[in-house]
């Protein structure tokens, strides 16, 4: 019997061959598609509730923009209102401003709590604690910038009763001791789920941390793609404003 936090697999034996319910989002519910499997939904859980908004808390420690932030931005403004409460936890570094502005114009609430590198960060820690207390999150998904970033969040999160926890792992990396190794090791097998952006990072954390590969999902990172149709006004407009034209190409 192999118990997840939004089903219940009744199996013999865990062969390979999961996939995914979703692809658009790299959280989302994965479920078992072979046949001599059941499923069976486990209703008492709050993440299976239909009419309750699920409180989602989105962390990343990034200093300054890149593709970590590009995956959050997607996830906290993508997912439908009437289903999740989201909101996002970001650095108080300058870097990211911009970033956290851009989110609270689209309604979101966005914290700036810093990261907990250190254990003797007693403050820090306690901080952080009363904040997932006051927060109150029904999920908690932790976006790694690098794969010791936030090695305290899990563990504080349990102690402040956060139920569910997802973790992605955006880049290849090691610890830098065997105390990181032993927290990296906690925090993947307190995670319902574990994903990665990359086959290779994916096979970092079994190499590096000793995880099952079998529990990390590789979910690419991916680009929407353009709708020529749709942008055709804008895209006039702007070269409109710029002077653009046959003879004076726009060179982007």
């Amino acid at each position: 019997m192999l118990r997840a936090p939004w089903i219940v697999l009744s199996c013999p034996a865990i062969p390979s061959g999961w996939a995914p319910a979703t692809a658009n989002a790299s959280w989302r519910l994965w479920r078992w598609t072979t046949p001599q499997c059941g499923v069976v939904p486990r209703q008492s859980d709050p993440v299976r509730t239909k009419t309750e908004r699920l409180r989602l808390l989105l962390v990343e420690s990034g200093t300054a923009v890149g593709g970590v932030e590009r995956v959050v931005w997607e996830l906290a403004t993508r997912l439908p209102s009437t289903r999740w409460d989201v909101r996002v936890w970001l650095s108080p570094a300058p870097g990211v401003d911009e970033f956290a502005s851009a989110l609270e114009a689209h309604g979101l609430p966005v914290a700036r709590v810093a990261e907990v590198d250190s254990r003797w960060d007693w403050p820090g820690m306690l901080k952080t604690w009363r904040q997932l207390r006051r927060e109150r999150p029904d999920l908690l998904h932790v976006h790694h910038v690098w794969p010791a970033a936030d090695r305290y969040l899990a563990m504080l999160a349990e102690s402040a009763g956060v139920p569910h926890l997802v973790v992605t792992e955006h880049i290849e990396g090691h610890a830098h001791s065997a105390a990181q190794v032993q927290l990296k090791r906690r925090e993947v097998a307190q995670a319902e789920v574990v994903t990665a952006v990359s086959a290779a990072v994916a096979d970092s954390l079994v190499r590096d941390y000793g995880v099952d590969r079998v529990r990390v999902r590789v979910v690419p990172n991916g680009a929407k793609l353009p709708d020529e149709d749709a942008e055709q006004t804008a895209a006039r407009r702007v070269r409109e404003q710029l002077g653009a034209g046959v003879l004076r190409p726009l060179w982007v």
